[in-house]
């Protein structure tokens, strides 16, 4: 029993002595204590070759300028750089051009990672079109694309990055190395035990392990797919006229006429929209006036029904007061014959009864 527990303690201390290495073989102050696969890598990962410029590298950014984003390293260093461009391009031939640069992608062996495609028409400012596209081209033909871009549009703004990823890279691969060794070394072991306590500790590690290695592999293909496809994120604006480009101070003159032109010619299309909306809107027109005239019979026939029944209750109310005054009368009639009659009935007053 008690030689189990110092074997145990023994492959115990082994693989932590193992996973302190894998962790800190890329760091130079641990390269006097980690094994000798460990110095071998941290040796290769530090060293000058990696990061080596040839003599046409430094030449090509000493003439772009210091901190340019556009200097292209030749193919035989082992840079890993990230590349990614914004563009703000306008159009005139909006259809046109979305074909082309669609075509342009597909012929530089690239693809359209996403296309958002908004707006109806070009009949007025508030419908004209706009598309957001992010294009993953070839590093190796990123500058085709951005000149085919710049000679079929208007650039409105343009922003260039490089994001140098080769330290991360090469730490990367430093690791997935150092875990590779630590894993036959774990498989070795496992092919030797014979104590369970120890055969699951070593089953754990291992499991660990081939975990780590999976994680840093897709952390290197998704570097190399950033560094092998570069990023363009290009906006697309419809226009009816290019902004234009000033590159000199305009004289008053300069300025009046070109304003003068400007506001004609917005007159111009004003008038233009205004007749080919009237025209696209006639249809619309045409329901409405007859909606209108609808409603507008159907007033009037309320109107004329309601004045029929006004004009009969006044009749009925004439003929009721007709018949009302022709009773009051007759009945005036018959009062004044009664007193008539009562006039004549009545004795003569001469005197004699005196």
């Amino acid at each position: 029993m008690k030689k189990k527990s110092i074997l145990s303690l023994i492959i115990s201390s082994l693989v932590i002595g193992l996973v302190g290495c894998g962790g800190s073989s890329y760091k130079s102050d641990a390269a006097a204590t980690a094994p000798a696969y460990a110095e071998e890598e941290a040796a290769e990962y530090y060293s000058d070759d990696l990061y080596e410029f040839n003599e046409a590298d430094f030449e090509a950014m000493k003439e772009a300028g210091e901190g340019s984003e556009n200097v292209e390293v030749s193919e035989n260093t082992n840079r890993k750089i990230i590349k990614t461009v914004n563009i703000n391009a306008e159009t005139e031939e909006f259809d046109t051009f979305i074909s082309t640069v669609s075509a342009k992608v597909d012929s530089l062996g690239g693809y359209l990672e996403s296309t958002d495609i908004s707006g109806r028409s070009f009949r007025d400012d508030s419908y004209l079109r706009y598309a957001n596209l992010t294009a993953r081209i070839p590093s190796k033909r990123l500058n085709d694309f951005v000149s085919h871009i710049t000679e079929n549009s208007n650039i409105t703004n343009k922003s260039e990055s490089a994001e140098d990823v080769t330290l991360n890279y090469a730490d990367t691969e430093a690791r997935i190395s150092s875990l590779r060794t630590e894993q036959q070394r774990l498989n070795e072991l496992m092919a030797q035990a014979q104590d369970i306590d120890t055969i699951i500790t070593l089953e754990q590690r291992i499991t660990e392990v081939r975990y780590e290695i999976e994680s840093f592999e897709s952390q290197l293909r998704t570097l190399d797919n950033k560094v092998d496809y570069s990023t363009v994120y290009l906006n697309v604006n419809e226009v009816r006229k290019y902004t234009p480009v000033v590159t000199e101070p305009q004289s008053f003159g300069q300025r009046v006429a070109e304003g003068f032109a400007e506001s004609l010619s917005n007159v111009c299309e004003g008038v233009v929209d205004f007749i080919a909306e009237l025209i696209i809107a006639l249809p619309y027109i045409f329901v409405f006036i007859v909606f209108l005239a609808i409603i507008v019979l159907i007033a009037f026939l309320f109107i004329r029904i309601l004045i029929r029944i006004i004009k009969k209750a006044d009749e009925k109310s004439a003929k009721k007061r007709q018949e009302e005054i022709r009773k009051a009368e007759e009945r005036h009639q018959k009062e004044l014959k009664k007193a008539q009659e009562a006039n004549v009935n009545t004795p003569v007053d001469n005197g004699e009864n005196k």
